[in-house]
């Protein structure tokens, strides 16, 4: 979609699913979040290649290589840690947009997509990869989202 009438039809769909005032606000925060500078984390770097173009804005390399998972209590000292060090990129500024690349373990990833959340009070952009494709999924939570199929 690259005409003037695509992008015209496209403001007709969002304003007749969201209505005036959501859509203005929508895209308000569209702006705003675009002035603002944009985080990519990286949960656990190690050998994986990631395209360029999905390193967007800062890129913030939580962790890099193996963990020690010989002990519950050594699993939590590395997490916290590595929890600390996004805490601390999280509060040196105000972030338009927030992308997660969720490499390497799981649950660190799921800490540090809470974390972010509930420093900032946005939703990561989970960059996305299977079967030799990356792709962003954007799910905000705090809107309506279809958990159940309609009848």
């Amino acid at each position: 979609m690259s005409t003037k009438n695509d992008l015209a039809k496209l403001l007709e769909l969002l304003i007749e699913q969201e209505g005036v005032v959501n859509a203005r606000k929508s895209l308000a925060s569209l702006i705003q979040d675009n002035e603002k500078p944009a985080l990519t984390i990286i949960a656990n770097l190690g050998s994986h290649r990631i395209p360029e173009r999905y390193l967007r804005g800062e890129v913030y390399v939580a962790s890099e290589g193996s963990f020690d998972f010989s002990t519950r209590s050594k699993v939590i000292s590395q997490f916290q840690d590595i929890l600390r060090g996004v805490h601390k990129k999280l509060m040196e500024r105000t972030w338009g947009r927030i992308f997660l690349i969720p490499t390497g373990h799981v649950t660190l990833s799921l800490q540090i997509k809470m974390l972010v959340y509930r420093v900032t009070r946005r939703s990561t952009i989970d960059v996305f990869y299977s079967d030799g494709k990356f792709f962003d999924i954007e799910i905000d939570l705090r809107k309506k989202v279809q958990l159940i199929d309609a009848e």
